[in-house]
C-alpha cells in the first residue's frame, strides 16, 4: 500500500501533495502502514481516507478510488450506525462498539461485514483525525 499511496496525485484532495503534509500526518500514516491490523485513517476538515495493507480487502472494489476520498462519502452506508461514534472520535473523544448491524458497499452490493470496530481519536496538534479498524471474517 505504500507505494499506491507514494504514487497518489494527492494534490487532487485537501491534504495537497505529500511533501506539504505536515509531520503529524507523515508519522501518523507511517504507523498506520506498519500495522498487521486494518486501519483506515481520516485526516483533516476533507476527511481523507488513507488505509493500510489489511484495510483495502474490505474496500472491496471501492479500492484503489477509496485511498484519498472522504471517508463520510467512502462508507455513506454505514453511516447510519457508525456516525454517531465516528463523529463523537472527531469531536476527541474515543469511540467503540460491538456487534453492530451495519451493511457496506463494498463490492456493488450492500453486505455485512464483521465486528468488532473501533474508532479513536488520534493525538495531533489542531489537524482533526480519526481511524478506524474493522475486522472482517475470512
Amino acid at each position: 500500500m505504500a507505494k499506491t499511496i507514494k504514487s497518489m496525485n494527492w494534490s487532487g484532495t485537501p491534504l495537497g501533495p505529500i511533501a506539504s503534509w505536515p509531520q503529524s500526518l507523515r508519522t501518523t500514516v507511517s504507523l498506520v502502514q506498519a500495522s498487521n491490523s486494518p486501519i483506515s485513517l481520516a485526516w483533516g476538515p476533507g476527511h481523507v481516507q488513507i488505509y493500510n495493507d489489511g484495510y483495502w480487502p474490505i474496500c472491496g472494489a471501492k479500492h484503489p478510488a477509496a485511498m484519498g476520498q472522504d471517508f463520510r462519502e467512502c462508507w455513506a452506508s454505514a453511516f447510519p450506525v457508525i456516525g454517531e461514534a465516528y463523529a463523537s472520535a472527531w469531536a476527541g473523544k474515543s469511540a467503540s462498539f460491538e456487534k453492530m448491524r451495519m451493511f457496506l458497499d463494498r463490492q456493488g452490493f450492500l453486505r455485512r461485514p464483521g465486528s468488532p470496530s473501533r474508532s479513536a481519536r488520534l493525538p495531533t496538534s489542531r489537524a482533526a483525525s480519526a481511524a478506524c479498524s474493522i475486522r472482517s471474517p475470512r
